[in-house]
């Protein structure tokens, strides 16, 4: 017969009694806590640095799991008869209460953690780090489904791929290496935040673009490394309060997927610079600042709009994907195999060996920027439109002599009929904008009756005078 108290629980008068403040205590000394995460308060389990999100069937599962390894049946009874009384709401709320947890990366080195262990990776090292001597603590949910050994990936398959999607072209390559190791860096500094595009190279104002060179596989491979929440660009109901509710504290990319010709970046300017404001049914609003924020990544197969001007182009990162792959040359004709689905063990550590060495090459040379392919040709037509790049480039614009707007206007709609309701308005508009896209400065100027303008050379301005007329 036991009469000690034993845990949280005793026996007394032929009965087993369980102590309520002792049960609480028992439970906060197995990591069991209240944690406070953008607002909401939510049960965690803290074990060896890594923490869960639990709920109240957690702390039953675990309390029954307990006594059934000691034995103690006739505990086991008690505590399910009276489950009500010992485990509810109010109870939760005296567990210990634990600072809430922002597991970003630092500036100066990202975590990649797998089911062995966790790598450290910094500029110029690679360190391999047992969870239980980890400097910090982190969501469990980072954990990668796969265990790590760092090996040569000079072979791999996905560094191959990559390589494709810059044509082949050993600087393209290390400018789309820096954007992956940006997107896969947990660190957000909101004074610098990029929303990074993966657009295709031909991309044009509803003209034909090839689909599946590979811009979704990309976004899918940086989801076998870090936490992504893949948004239908397509379908996204624009004014729903629910659209980020699929996004969470620990999300690190937001990927708008194959969006079409009408998304427009301002969409996501707020997100990109003011953080998250995360709308869930029937559950409290959660607030994400900026640095504890995902990144923005966008794959699109036409140029994405925007508000213009120098902030827009501050805030964009875009990568032109080569069309190396298409529906008739798919990566599986290639490579003999569906990347991720059917890699072995070695093909996988290739993977994530490439994908570190992207996020070192990012500590080391900061975000790269591409040089344009089409992309400036691209915009020009989704602002403008095909007849106007045509007639520019077959009509010597920009021309060392002073145009007359009027002339080249009906020159211009004599060659394009369809476009005969184009005004003056709109054509200095597509000049300006053909000015600005080519490093070109608009100048105009009025004699007699007459307006006339001249695309010059930044550099040939200061012998120039004109007055700056919105005609």
């Amino acid at each position: 017969m036991k009469e000690e108290k034993k845990e949280f629980y005793y026996f007394e008068n032929g009965l087993y009694k369980i102590v309520h403040s002792e049960l609480i205590n028992f439970l906060g000394e197995n990591g069991f806590a209240n944690m406070r995460i953008g607002g909401t308060t939510k049960l965690v389990r803290i074990q060896n640095n890594i923490v869960s999100e639990v709920n109240e069937s957690d702390l039953s599962w675990f309390i029954k799991d307990y006594l059934i390894s000691l034995d103690e049946k006739d505990v086991l009874e008690a505590f399910v008869k009276g489950i009500g009384s010992y485990l509810n709401k109010r109870k939760y709320e005296l567990l210990p209460k634990v600072q809430g947890l922002i597991d970003k990366d630092p500036i100066d080195c990202a975590w990649l953690y797998f089911k062995n262990v966790a790598v450290k990776v910094t500029e110029n090292k690679i360190v391999l780090v047992s969870y239980p001597d980890l400097p910090h603590k982190i969501w469990k949910n980072r954990i990668i489904d796969k265990d790590f050994n760092l090996i040569d990936f000079t072979n791999g398959q996905f560094k191959d791929f990559c390589f494709k999607l810059s044509k082949k072209d050993v600087t393209r390559f290390n400018v789309l290496k820096t954007l992956l190791g940006y997107l896969l860096h947990r660190h957000n500094n909101p004074a610098v935040v990029k929303i990074a595009i993966f657009m295709d190279e031909n991309a044009t104002k509803g003209g034909q673009t090839n689909g599946g060179t590979g811009k979704s596989l990309l976004a899918k491979a940086l989801s076998h490394c870090v936490e992504t929440v893949l948004m239908d660009g397509k379908n996204m109901k624009r004014e729903s309060r629910f659209n980020n509710q699929r996004i969470n504290h620990t999300t690190d990319i937001v990927c708008f997927d194959d969006v079409d010709s009408k998304f427009s970046l301002e969409i996501v300017y707020s997100m990109a610079t003011s953080g998250f404001v995360i709308e869930k049914k029937g559950k409290d609003e959660l607030i994400l600042k900026p640095e504890e924020s995902p990144k923005i990544l966008i794959s699109t197969n036409y140029f994405v709009n925007g508000s213009g001007g120098s902030s827009d182009a501050r805030r964009r990162h875009e990568f032109e994907v080569a069309n190396y792959f298409s529906d008739k040359l798919t990566p599986k004709m290639v490579y003999k195999n569906l990347f991720f689905d059917e890699w072995d063990d070695n093909e996988w550590n290739c993977f994530f060996s490439f994908m570190i060495d992207c996020i070192q090459l990012f500590l080391k040379a900061g975000l790269l920027e591409p040089m344009p392919l089409n992309i400036k040709v691209n915009k020009l037509t989704h602002l403008t439109s095909p007849e106007f790049l045509e007639f520019t480039s077959s009509n010597s614009i920009p021309s060392e002599k002073w145009i007359e707007k009027a002339e080249l206007l009906t020159e211009f709609k004599k060659s394009y009929p369809t476009l005969r309701d184009i005004t003056s308005h709109k054509l200095t508009k597509w000049l300006k904008l053909y000015a600005s896209e080519f490093g070109l400065e608009y100048i105009d100027k009025k004699t007699g009756k007459k307006y006339e303008f001249k695309l010059k050379a930044r550099n040939e301005l200061n012998n120039e005078t004109g007055d700056e007329n919105n005609i």
